[in-house]
């Protein structure tokens, strides 16, 4: 069912996974109209569009990451983010968060690791 936000979430990944980038844009924007505070699709779109220092998108990605508390998509996208800027101790909370909420994924785990190291710490 190709209205179906999950079948969406399915279609945009694995056009993701082809590196057909303007495919999965185009998925997560027709989820965002189907639910517009989808975390998932936020996250992917953020990273997507750049996910530049812009404050603007910050303060967008913080509001998404407040209303969705339990969700470790957005929280790793604020993490990337910081880590863009060098912003190494925001960097590393944002991905202990998204750690902490799925502590089996390899890239947040990865990422946390890497910005503890950034700050010196084991």
């Amino acid at each position: 069912d190709p209205d179906r936000v999950d079948a969406l979430l399915g279609l945009a990944a694995i056009a993701m996974r082809e590196n057909r980038v303007s495919d999965a844009h185009r998925r997560y924007r027709e989820v965002l109209a189907k639910s517009p505070r989808h975390p998932v699709a936020s996250a992917a779109l953020f990273m997507i569009e750049g996910g530049d220092g812009n404050p603007a998108n910050e303060a967008r990605l913080k509001l998404l990451a407040d209303r969705e508390v339990d969700s470790p998509y957005l929280r790793f996208a604020l993490g990337n983010l910081y880590a863009k800027q060098k912003r190494w101790a925001d960097a590393q909370e944002a991905y202990f968060a998204a750690f902490t909420r799925a502590p089996t994924n390899a890239d947040y785990a990865y990422n946390l690791a890497v910005s503890l190291d950034q700050l010196g710490q084991r």
